[in-house]
């Protein structure tokens, strides 16, 4: 009885042993704040890169109306 009881304990200990040092990898207020900065920038980031793409595009798209419409003045 006293080795069915021991093995149960033993697994516990272990199962305590792996809680403990996955409690050490959690992420600490500060790690979150920090994480939360650098999505903010990353934010900004690529809202400047839609931006500058969208005035490219769109810059873009007037030099070819200009163009066409300036090859059918031409054509007729």
């Amino acid at each position: 009885m006293q080795e069915r009881v021991s093995r149960p304990e033993d697994h516990v200990s272990i199962l305590f042993t792996d809680v403990a040092g996955n409690k050490s990898s959690y992420a600490t207020k500060q790690d979150i704040e920090s994480v939360g900065v650098e999505v903010g920038s990353v934010k900004v980031d690529v809202y400047k890169a839609i931006m500058t793409q969208t005035k490219w595009l769109i810059t873009m798209q007037f030099l070819t109306l200009g163009l066409g419409l300036y090859l059918a003045k031409l054509l007729f």
